[in-house]
């Protein structure tokens, strides 16, 4: 059995260092040892089908789920991470954020996303902030003087890699969430602890 995450390196090799002829020939000895594949999500089996010639029968959609241990944190137990991060006003309540989690490079689409929130926070009255939640990874240059921009205006908070306790904050439920892949865009909001999928 065979678990396939995306093809990126074959589709879009642009966007990540991998090896392209190494990653095609692993993926497919692979494909062809296994009885059953599991791709992670509808777009991996299309792309498995059309691109590795694999027999849709064979393939299993099976989506990652979060670990127990993502279960949210009361706002009181996060407020000392909400407070470090200047997410909470002189009252401790919540500002407004957006938040992004990956690193950033290409194949994230931050550019993408910094370019939308600046036109946003040109609008916007809220003060809403976009915390960014990653490494900066090859390819950092290419967005650099747009976030030092945004960073300055005291708009974007980039936090560099946090641990999995700092990462439950992503599921206060004043959250909002964006996680980008390639040119595509999938917004994920969590409106009163209900997450809402919009594509």
């Amino acid at each position: 059995m065979t678990t396939v995450h995306d093809i990126i390196p074959l589709l879009r090799p642009e966007l990540t260092r991998d090896n392209r002829r190494v990653f095609a020939e692993l993926l497919s000895v692979n494909l062809q040892q296994s009885d059953r594949i599991i791709a992670v999500s509808e777009t991996t089996k299309k792309d498995l089908v059309e691109f590795g010639k694999v027999d849709p029968e064979k393939i299993s959609v099976v989506y990652e789920a979060a670990s127990e241990d993502l279960a949210p944190m009361s706002f009181e137990a996060s407020l000392p991470y909400l407070r470090s991060l200047r997410l909470t006003n002189t009252s401790n309540e919540l500002q407004p954020y957006f938040l992004f989690i990956g690193n950033i490079e290409p194949k994230k689409n931050v550019r993408r996303l910094l370019e939308a929130f600046q036109q946003f926070s040109l609008r916007d009255q809220t003060g809403y902030k976009l915390v960014i939640v990653g490494s900066e990874a090859w390819g950092f240059n290419a967005v650099k003087d747009l976030l030092t921009g945004l960073i300055k205006r005291r708009r974007v908070i980039l936090t560099g890699y946090l641990s999995v306790d700092y990462l439950l904050l992503c599921f206060l439920r004043r959250g909002r969430f964006f996680f980008l892949h390639s040119s595509k865009v999938l917004v994920c909001l969590c409106w009163k602890q209900w997450p809402v999928v919009v594509r």
